[in-house]
């Protein structure tokens, strides 16, 4: 007999209710700053992304161009673990402290500058892209805000950014894009010096139409909640 467990409202919180792609599992899982680093690296979509920008017969292009390709890697992969990762990575390096770079600052003994892209093969993330690194930035800055001239891997949070206009999605993805986009609006307003009231708008809006989907689910007897 099947246990049907209730599922809260706020499941998606969960990451263990939703199945995801084997690369992110193994980077969750890394235990050490070389094989997180490493697996990173290597997994298909980030590795694609890498790769592309560090074409050196790529010499220009435009902010534009940077998020079709982005657009086109985000529709080859699955949408949750794409977010996910993306979600984690950008997190792991800005809010809970640098992973990537802690071996750089044991080894060279020098403190870490946000902002800054060390000369090192710990720096696989950035692609040492300094072309993609300016117009990224000079993208996001408003209104001379410091937040974004002081976050690391600018290129994976432009990632997540077009991973989130996904619109090809199944209703679970639907919901799981609704509170991916509340938690990324919610965290640019927090980090910003002045509080931006569209965020905060578009953040509260976003939340509520994630448990609007899951609770049309629940009426139509999709999912059991509490």
């Amino acid at each position: 007999m099947v246990d049907k467990t209730q599922k809260s409202i706020l499941a998606c919180y969960k990451l263990s209710d939703y199945p995801v792609q084997d690369w992110v599992t193994q980077i969750w899982n890394s235990t050490t700053n070389k094989d997180y680093r490493d697996l990173l690296s290597t997994c298909d979509p980030i590795k694609a992304i890498l790769t592309h920008f560090s074409n050196e017969e790529l010499k220009e292009y435009t902010i534009e161009d940077v998020h079709t390709v982005m657009r086109s890697e985000a529709a080859k992969h699955d949408f949750i673990s794409l977010s996910l990762l993306l979600w984690t990575v950008y997190q792991r390096e800005n809010a809970i402290g640098p992973s990537i770079f802690t071996e750089y600052v044991e080894d060279t003994r020098k403190p870490l500058v946000k902002g800054y892209l060390p000369e090192t093969d710990l720096d696989c993330l950035s692609t040492k892209n300094e072309y993609l690194q300016n117009i990224i930035l000079k993208n996001y800055e408003k209104d001379g805000e410091p937040f974004y001239q002081k976050s690391q891997l600018l290129p994976m949070l432009t990632f997540l950014d077009q991973a989130l206009m996904r619109e090809d999605l199944t209703e679970d993805e639907k919901a799981f894009k609704s509170l991916m986009q509340a938690r990324l609006f919610y965290l640019k307003d927090l980090s910003l010096n002045s509080s931006v009231v569209h965020l905060k708008d578009s953040s509260l809006n976003l939340f509520q139409d994630y448990i609007a989907l899951v609770r049309k689910q629940c009426d139509e007897g999709k999912t059991e909640c509490q």
